[in-house]
């Protein structure tokens, strides 16, 4: 009865440790604002071996269904299979970014950690696997464990190279990382400097102004050169022309008078950017639709 006591007591300390672990996990990607070198450890171990071994606790609840090596080894595996899963189901329906992988890992790893704990408790004390941390330790400090078969080798073997490629490959992409995306912001923004009150009506040989706006993210300095044309289905005249050097980073609004030249309703005024003096296809454009009466 006493031993049936403690093996209930131990049989669910490995799932309760992986759900703080979890937890602790969601609020370092939350709150990017913590050690960077605690998120990196306590993140890469979660994305690496939690989700394989809550799913594993919930298809292998008894102590007899697998060896050690084999328990652990399918945690890393079903792991790394996991984790690009979830992420490419989020492409469909949300978005791949921190907070919503973060939700969703969550999410799985409770969910198969509550089936875990189902599963065991539906059978009796001495059959249900557990993990007892203190006479683990004890008794296998300093040393590998024992492998008794040709598979566990394989396992083990598998277990290794799995664990090496991805910490590399995770070290790789945090010490490494590829160049990220580069563009141009280009809008246009009313005299009042807001997006609202832009310049629709106008009188012939009169002029208003309108701000463009152009931010830097090219990850470089970029000249730019800036057109307004009035369109219509068979003329189009030039009503300003001019050069912007933006600084990588840097955002520039650039105030312009149109003064159009001819009369006509919903007569386009586009928007023009081109880069680096090529002056072949806008980089960048956008309009407005006016009346010059």
């Amino acid at each position: 009865m006493k031993d049936d006591k403690g093996a209930a007591h131990h049989s669910y300390a490995d799932l309760a440790i992986i759900l703080v672990v979890t937890l602790v996990a969601l609020a370092l990607v939350v709150t990017p604002q913590l050690s960077a070198t605690a998120r990196v450890v306590i993140e890469t171990s979660t994305l690496l071996f939690v989700p394989g071994y809550a799913l594993t606790a919930a298809i292998f609840p008894r102590r007899r269904d697998i060896s050690d090596v084999e328990r652990v080894a399918l945690s890393f595996g079903l792991s790394i299979a996991v984790v690009p899963l979830l992420a490419y189901g989020l492409n469909f329906a949300w978005s791949v970014s921190a907070e919503p992988v973060a939700a969703a890992l969550t999410l799985f790893i409770i969910a198969s950690t509550a089936a875990a704990y189902a599963r065991r408790r539906a059978l009796p004390p001495h059959d249900r696997f557990s993990v007892s941390f203190a006479a683990a330790g004890l008794r296998k400090w300093g040393r590998w464990p024992r492998v008794n078969s040709r598979l566990q080798l394989a396992l083990a073997i598998l277990l290794a190279g799995s664990v090496l490629f991805s910490a590399s490959a995770l070290a790789y992409a945090f010490f490494v990382p590829g160049p990220g995306e580069t563009y141009t912001e280009f809008y246009l923004l009313g005299p009042s400097g807001m997006m609202q009150g832009y310049p629709t009506n106008f009188t012939l040989g009169n002029e208003q102004s309108v701000i463009v706006g152009i931010t830097n993210h090219e990850d470089r300095d970029v000249n730019y050169t800036l057109v307004a044309r009035l369109n219509d289905s068979q003329t189009s005249d030039t009503l300003y022309t001019g050069t912007v050097a933006v600084a990588n980073g840097e955002n520039v609004q650039k105030t312009i008078a149109l003064t159009p030249n001819r009369t006509g309703n919903d007569t386009r005024i586009d928007f023009l950017l081109y880069r680096d003096n090529d002056l072949t296809t806008p980089y960048r454009e956008t309009y407005l639709l006016v009346n010059v009466t």
